[in-house]
């Protein structure tokens, strides 16, 4: 019989042809690389679209994850791919089920920047899934990054308990050359979010941070901290340095401008802080500066300002 053969031929050219179309909207979202679909993805997408009540789980879970990336539906297809993923665990290799996940993260992610809040949730939601799949490990070493994102997810999240627990339970498991920053920096983390300020900066200091980003994180950090203890002259060193940092580093455009507005928003509600003014413009700059990190946080330090004042 030629079924079976005509069923796996089918199953490949699917598959093959839906993961090409993701990667190639991938690149083109990143890179900014021309993409156009083939008239064989069109072929496989339009066969998806009209059979996705009978797709196999392999297949719906491409056809989805396409279906978020690059339609209008997005949103639906972002919650099918969720349910698909959650049950069909075992029908794809490791690699290409932590890929997926990551640009469902990444999806989540830009939804969140576009100012859909309850994503951020889904992001931790999805990053714990990893991490009980085991798909944050890189070899048989926990990926530094992967650790700061969780962590810094739950404590934005409110999720302090969980956080600490995961902190103290995979610093173990993290990148040698990275464990003992990494670790550092994460519990500093955790420290800011319980108000022991003085605490976080004095370990923060035992450490040197070799990573770029992690380097970038904990000067955001130290930021804060001298922020909230209204260390004026620590602060405004820092944010010099900082800036300067930053023009120092070959990095892309969008993601070098999203720190360095960071800085200039801190250091203009330090300002605020310090002359007891109008906090109405400033609110409003912080909302539209776009691209912008850490934008819900200037926010509420802000709004935490105001109260203080009233």
């Amino acid at each position: 019989s030629l079924a079976p053969a005509q069923e796996a031929l089918e199953h490949f050219f699917l598959i093959n042809s839906l993961g090409l179309a993701c990667s190639g909207v991938n690149q083109q979202e990143l890179l900014g690389v021309s993409f156009q679909l083939s008239d064989l993805m069109k072929t496989a997408i339009s066969y998806c679209r009209a059979h996705q009540d009978t797709l196999e789980p392999a297949i719906a879970i491409y056809f989805h994850l396409y279906g978020l990336l690059a339609t209008e539906q997005h949103k639906q297809h972002f919650i099918r791919l969720k349910l698909l993923l959650r049950a069909s665990m075992d029908i794809l290799p490791p690699s290409d089920l932590g890929n997926i996940y990551n640009q469902a993260i990444n999806y989540c992610n830009r939804q969140h920047r576009a100012g859909e809040p309850e994503y951020e949730r889904e992001m931790f939601f999805l990053y714990r899934e990893m991490l009980d799949l085991g798909l944050l490990r890189e070899g048989s070493m926990l990926s530094a990054n992967h650790f700061k994102n969780l962590v810094t997810l739950g404590l934005r999240l409110g999720e302090l308990e969980w956080t600490e627990d995961f902190i103290e339970t995979y610093q173990s498991q993290l990148e040698g050359q990275y464990q003992v920053a990494a670790y550092t920096y994460n519990k500093a983390h955790l420290l800011f979010y319980k108000d022991e300020f003085g605490k976080a900066l004095r370990i923060m200091q035992e450490v040197e941070y070799l990573d770029p980003f992690y380097r970038i994180s904990a000067q955001m950090l130290q930021l804060k901290i001298y922020f909230e203890q209204q260390n004026i002259e620590a602060f405004l060193s820092l944010v010099d340095a900082f800036r300067t940092f930053l023009r120092r580093r070959d990095w892309p455009r969008h993601r070098k401008r999203s720190y360095l507005n960071f800085a200039l928003l801190i250091r203009a509600l330090l300002m605020v802080r310090i002359s007891s003014s109008d906090s109405t413009a400033l609110r409003e700059q912080i909302r539209s500066t776009n691209p912008l990190i850490e934008r819900e946080w200037l926010l509420s330090a802000l709004d935490k300002m105001t109260r203080q004042t009233l």
